[in-house]
């Protein structure tokens, strides 16, 4: 037998269709919307977390600047103070009254500056009088005392004393020349290692001598 699915039966069938049609497109928009949503909200949180990172940046660019404006504010008053110690040292050698030596100090002193230094350059001279100059200034003794203490430096030499000696002394007493960083209170010979060494502040070396600062 033979059914019959015309008139009503199948006009339901194809508004079925329909429907399902419908909801498929609807479920399809729907999909796409939130796909657009989603997707959207991404661009949005990785925008928003690409300015937190430019602001982190500038937050951390902000910290080191500061750090380092502090740092060229402690270097700047550390040089402040650097320069007003050498002024204040500088206006105490200019005060050659304190160094109006006498004929033995001057003598005394030619011979050690002879004994330590004579077969170096006039400005190894000088360094070595001016390490009997500054102690005498910073430790407060006479010249006398210095270069006699015992073990401090070598014995006065006997022999002739040369014109560059007597300049050396001339020009450091005299004159309140200096040649090393002030002020220089110890140098030893550069082929020996002295203990007391190890504390004292550089000043660089002349010739066959290490000077050093306390």
């Amino acid at each position: 037998m033979k059914i019959n699915i015309d008139g009503p039966y199948r006009e339901k069938r194809g508004l079925a269709q329909e429907l399902r049609a419908y909801i498929m497109i609807a479920k399809i928009i729907a999909i796409t919307a939130i796909l657009l949503i989603g997707i959207h909200a991404i661009n949005q949180l990785d925008d928003v977390m690409t300015q937190q990172a430019e602001i982190s940046k500038m937050q951390v660019w902000l910290i080191e600047s500061q750090e380092i404006q502090n740092d060229r504010i402690d270097h700047i008053k550390t040089d402040v103070q650097y320069m007003r110690e050498i002024a204040e040292w500088e206006a105490e050698i200019a005060d050659l009254s304190k160094f109006n030596l006498t004929d033995e100090e001057r003598t005394l002193i030619e011979q050690i500056v002879a004994s330590e230094a004579r077969g170096e350059s006039i400005e190894g001279m000088m360094a070595v009088a001016q390490v009997i100059r500054d102690r005498s200034t910073e430790w407060g003794m006479s010249i006398t005392d210095v270069v006699m203490a015992p073990g401090q430096f070598a014995s006065p030499y006997n022999g002739e004393i040369s014109p560059e000696v007597v300049q050396a002394v001339w020009a450091v007493f005299d004159e309140g020349m200096s040649v090393l960083e002030v002020p220089t209170t110890h140098f030893h010979a550069d082929y020996v290692s002295p203990c007391w060494a190890a504390d004292k502040v550089s000043r660089g070396s002349i010739g066959a001598h290490l000077f050093y600062g306390e």
